[in-house]
């Protein structure tokens, strides 16, 4: 019976590590967003270590913008970028270098979703500053250097509003076989637009992406 009481000892021991493991991981990877409104006499708490910021400012002069990003643990929600102002956040990248976050962004006239960070593009190209300019004819993104060097153009409302109804159809029918990435990149981007899912008569649709 003695013998038995080191064994569980251990194993309890193991169990908070894991545990301990997990949390510093979690906290490592964790972003935080910003919008300029926010950040307005405030400053950002130092933690001691680098951590890298991507900034997606509004120049579309008169226009606001909404967007929506996430990545694969967290979704940080819709929000409207006034001209002028921009929506920021910071986090670690990942041990394994895996680190991605992608948007949809939409404006009166146009709309898209793409990658606006991801680790194995990016390491490279813009280390720990990465921005984004939203213009009237694209989406500009700068290297480290600020050089523009990613240029997204902008893809009409309707057909993003048909492709997005496409979605819910095969969603329903087989959702689970497509890939996971695209299907995720599709969901978020439909979900920012909820006016167009509205005029189709899907307005639940976004939320019946529980696959």
């Amino acid at each position: 019976m003695n013998n038995r009481i080191p064994n569980y000892k251990s194993q309890f021991s193991k169990i908070v590590k894991l545990m301990i493991l997990a949390l510093f991981i979690g906290l490592w990877e964790a972003p935080c967003a910003t919008s300029t409104k926010a950040q307005a006499g405030e400053s950002s708490i130092d933690t001691g270590s680098r951590k890298t910021r991507v900034t997606i400012t509004n120049n579309l002069e008169g226009s606001n913008f909404t967007i929506h990003c996430k990545s694969k643990d967290d979704d940080m929600g819709t929000h409207v970028i006034a001209p002028q102002e921009n929506y920021s956040w910071e986090f670690k990248v990942n041990f394994w270098h895996t680190t991605l976050f992608f948007c949809g962004v939409s404006w009166r006239d146009g709309s898209l979703v793409y990658d606006f960070y991801k680790a194995s593009r990016d390491l490279n190209r813009c280390l720990y500053y990465c921005n984004w300019y939203v213009k009237r004819d694209a989406v500009y993104g700068l290297n480290e250097v600020g050089d523009p060097d990613i240029v997204l153009r902008w893809s009409s409302k309707v057909v993003m509003a048909m492709s997005c109804a496409a979605v819910v159809v095969v969603a329903r029918l087989s959702w689970r076989e497509f890939v996971p990435p695209v299907a995720a990149s599709v969901r978020v981007g439909c979900a920012v637009w909820p006016d167009w899912w509205r005029r189709l008569g899907v307005a639940a649709a976004p939320n019946s992406f529980d696959g």
